[in-house]
């Protein structure tokens, strides 16, 4: 069983609700779960460890992108459905889409949740044609409409975290997703990895980069988006 040492985190932790772990507004500054943070900790100890990082926001108040808010997300899931959140999206989402060669390692017994999944283009583009299709794949159904426009619709302002001079400035959160201007909505990843979609231009863009400096990559957009 988990223990919480961190006696200053219980009563923000009493607040979470999944849509604070999808708009990553858990408390987190910064972020404190990627490789870089985690390599010297046993994976059987990253809950643990997520419990007790110093959450020094209020939840639900401030938006700040970490691995750590999907990893506990998985977590949930998978005690109290007792089935690891991987699996299930194989089943329901995967499988439809048929999406067979991958790679989503897991931490421990968990699945990470929002990183560490590694995709063809292909099947990167199938999974944005869901998304602009707003859950139907083929003419069937696989994530609720409703849901998908919750998850690209603002959930959260980011004043504090807009870059006008970006091609995609990031101006609110979804869930999990960005919010950007002119009705672009995106979700990056770690060396230029681009989803982009904006519904009135029934538009879908993706991108797999090997670039560190991730705003190189959109720089290529401009004057096109």
């Amino acid at each position: 069983m988990t223990e919480i040492r961190n006696k200053d985190n219980i009563d923000k932790i009493k607040k979470w609700t999944i849509k604070t772990l999808l708009t990553y507004s858990a408390g987190y500054e910064n972020q404190m779960f990627s490789n870089k943070f985690i390599k010297d900790i046993y994976p059987k100890n990253y809950v643990e460890y997520c419990l007790n990082y110093p959450l020094k926001n209020q939840p639900n108040t401030k938006y700040v992108y970490n691995n750590a808010e999907p990893f506990l997300l998985s977590v949930c899931f998978q005690e109290y459905f007792g089935i690891n959140i991987k699996d299930f999206i194989v089943k329901e989402i995967f499988k439809p889409l048929k999406i067979k060669d991958f790679i989503w390692k897991n931490y421990d017994k968990y699945c990470p949740g929002g990183t560490g999944l590694y995709l063809s283009h292909k099947d990167l583009f199938k999974i944005g044609q869901l998304i602009l299709s707003k859950g139907n794949f083929e003419g069937r159904q696989i994530i609720s409409k409703r849901y998908i426009e919750q998850m690209c619709s603002t959930q959260m302002q980011t004043p504090y975290a807009v870059k006008p001079e970006r091609v995609l400035p990031k101006e609110s959160v979804g869930l999990v997703m960005k919010i950007s201007r002119n009705g672009y909505v995106f979700k990056d990843a770690k060396n230029g990895q681009y989803l982009i979609v904006n519904f009135d231009k029934n538009l879908l863009i993706t991108i797999l980069a090997s670039e560190k400096e991730m705003q190189f990559v959109t720089e290529i957009l401009r004057g096109v988006i």
